[in-house]
């Protein structure tokens, strides 16, 4: 490329972005790849009239004003640090007074690179390393600085005695603009996507605590923004400018008069980019050598990174789940569980004694490893289910499942969940809501360490078999008969301790309007569950019954061992167990549950629809996933196009 091929500035759309810039004519390469039209090189000049603030200084008559200025000026006076910047300027060049090594040395000049990597979003590009935390290593004795861009929401200025004579900076069109996004896109955050990743914590952790986190956090800010910008984008929206009260379905600005025009898609990948960024300096900045501590806990930094850390992973793990990013979620749950043993360890480290019944975590980091542990388990349920593998968190630590809340006791050598142990003189057989669902999270994760330790055939291909080919299925020579044993039997203590709130509290005949939409004639029997606990508990219930059938069977030994009419007996009974439990989890999606609960049902719905044979079932399936992309933006392409390879292959 020619010298004059290069201009001498970044184009407007990467100034007001403040990312890095090819400055190629005539258009740069970023604005290119994601199909925006460059808006070329030419600089806009800001005039700042400071022309009253001047007059107010000058206009005093008498030596003692003067006085007083010159003792004051220093502090009225802002600095070039902290002059508001240009719409021509980048944030990397703000520096503050109070770092004359980082001025003098250039770094933030060069701590974005000009390697063609950056240009490309896929954080598969920044973890190299397989088994560590997200490819750092702790051993690392001396981590880089932690150098971050200035955002406007961090530049201070200096105050005055004289509140006259404070100069208020004016916000470029720029800054303005993105202050107004974040301002959206964290209520967005706060209404739709908070209770997706709150539905397992009373607390609510991630809809009262994280945003106002996220206001002293860059980490946090631009997670926050990346998933609700993603989730607009997947829900067709180009422009925030209605006003709609449907919060769950469209965006509502903070100012009606507020006409933006926005690429979500394209804010979103940007902001994920960024906060990928500011994940990887936190994760440095905790693998520093360990710095003296006391019993009373970490250092506040340290602390406070950890938390910004836990919080934002599952708010890009949802990010990733839109953007059907499965390696991403692969990586980042890998470093979570890694993350969590780093704390575990550090703890213990503090508390010496019995791992097993050591002291609960500090006080600030117990919130946020408890909220994101379980949305940690909910995604290790996710992806072990689509890739048919192994659980990365281990159903038998103790010590984890403590720590997260949900007490573990030793029965016949195994760890196993209190509320499943029955006690015939218990005062109080019923489960709390939030143990009844933590508690089936932990069997969901054990059902599915047994399907990959017993190394049978996938539930996909199990489900699309034809049944007599189940009956005759020789004896397989696996794990044997006695974990499923104690499978069914978790399942039955469970189901049985259910509190009250998780019975439906309407059941109707008719299709729903969102069936009807699809011209589905067929009968179904829609139930609602008012407790978004109970609303995603039920139908993950009657999924780990449908795995339970499909793998368990092969082993047992009594229906491997019969012949005639007793195989067909049992084949009948199978059957009509398998059809109950998958009708089961259609009727709860037809209900329209709660939105908290609507994330939780694309798994279940999947392998309810291997499962059900009629024409009319598979098409009601079709069209409960269908809505609950337009109503969720989850995408469902991809299991909708799996499901209908499944069904053709039933018709060769």
């Amino acid at each position: 490329m020619q010298a004059t091929d290069i201009a001498q500035s970044s184009c407007g759309r990467c100034r007001d972005r403040r990312v890095k810039c090819d400055r190629r004519k005539p258009g740069c390469r970023r604005c290119q790849k994601y199909a925006q039209q460059c808006p070329g090189y030419e600089r806009r000049r800001v005039f700042r009239d400071q022309g009253p603030s001047l007059h107010k200084r000058f206009s005093r008559n008498g030596s003692g004003y003067r006085e007083t200025s010159s003792q004051t000026s220093s502090a009225t006076t802002l600095p070039p640090a902290v002059d508001p910047p240009t719409a021509g300027a980048s944030d990397t060049n703000v520096i503050t007074d109070a770092s004359p090594e980082v001025a003098s040395t250039g770094v933030l000049q060069d701590s974005i690179s000009d390697d063609d990597r950056f240009f490309d979003l896929d954080p598969a590009v920044y973890y190299e390393q397989e088994g560590k935390l997200c490819g750092v290593d702790f051993s690392a004795s001396h981590p880089p600085p932690d150098i971050q861009p200035v955002t406007p929401c961090e530049v201070e200025v200096p105050s005055s005695t004289d509140p006259e004579e404070v100069l208020t900076p004016d916000l470029s069109p720029a800054v303005t603009r993105e202050n107004t996004l974040y301002a959206l896109l964290v209520r967005r955050f706060v209404e739709v996507i908070s209770p997706w990743l709150d539905v397992f914590d009373p607390d609510r952790y991630f809809g009262y605590v994280v945003p106002i986190r996220a206001s002293r956090s860059s980490l946090l800010r631009d997670s926050l923004a990346a998933v609700a910008a993603k989730q607009l984008g997947n829900l067709g929206y180009h422009t925030e400018t209605q006003c709609n009260t449907d919060s769950s379905t469209a965006p509502e600005p903070l100012d009606p008069t507020v006409a933006l025009s926005v690429d979500w898609s394209f804010e979103a990948a940007s902001f994920y980019d960024r906060a990928i960024r500011s994940m990887i300096n936190a994760l440095q900045s905790i693998a520093s050598p360990i710095q003296i501590e006391t019993r009373l806990g970490s250092p506040p930094d340290r602390r406070e990174a950890i938390d910004d850390l836990l919080s934002a992973m599952p708010i890009l793990l949802v990010y990733e789940l839109m953007d059907n990013r499965h390696l991403s979620m692969v990586q980042h749950l890998a470093g979570a569980r890694h993350l969590l043993g780093f704390v575990l360890q550090q703890h213990e480290a503090r508390t010496p004694g019995d791992a097993a019944y050591a002291p609960s975590l500090e006080q600030s980091v117990q919130k946020a490893w408890k909220a994101s542990f379980w949305n940690f388990v909910c995604f290790d349920y996710v992806i072990s289910y689509a890739g048919r593998s192994k659980p990365s968190i281990g159903f038998p630590d103790a010590l984890l499942w403590h720590q997260s809340g949900l007490s573990l006791t030793e029965v016949d050598g195994q760890f196993v969940p209190a509320s499943l142990v029955s006690d015939i003189h218990s005062s109080s057989p019923k489960m709390t809501e939030t143990i009844a669902c933590r508690t089936l999270l932990w069997i969901i994760l054990r059902i599915l360490d047994c399907v990959v330790s017993d190394g049978q055939v996938s539930e996909g291909q199990q489900a699309n078999d034809r049944v007599h080919q189940r009956c005759r299925t020789t004896c397989h020579q696996g794990m044997g008969t006695a974990p499923w044993e104690q499978v069914d039997e978790y399942l039955r203590n469970w189901y049985m301790a259910l509190p009250d709130t998780f019975e439906p509290c309407l059941r109707a005949p008719q299709p729903f309007p969102a069936l009807a939409s699809s011209s589905i004639r067929a009968p179904l029997q829609g139930f609602f569950i008012a407790n978004p606990m109970g609303a995603t508990a039920l139908p993950l219930y009657h999924f780990s019954r449908i795995l339970f059938l499909l793998h368990s069977h092969v082993t047992d030994e009594a229906f491997n061992s019969a012949t005639g009419s007793r195989r067909i007996k049992i084949y009948r009974q199978f059957s009509r167990q398998v059809n109950h439990h998958a009708v089961e989890i259609c009727s709860a999606a037809a209900g329209q549950p709660p939105p908290a609960a609507q994330m939780h049902l694309i798994q279940p719905l999947h392998l309810a629809g291997l499962c059900l044979d009629s024409q009319e079932q598979r098409s009601i399936i079709k069209g409960l996933l269908v809505d609950l992309q337009r109503q969720t933006g989850f995408p469902t392409e991809r299991v909708l196009k799996q499901l209908e390879e499944g069904w053709d292959e039933d018709y060769d």
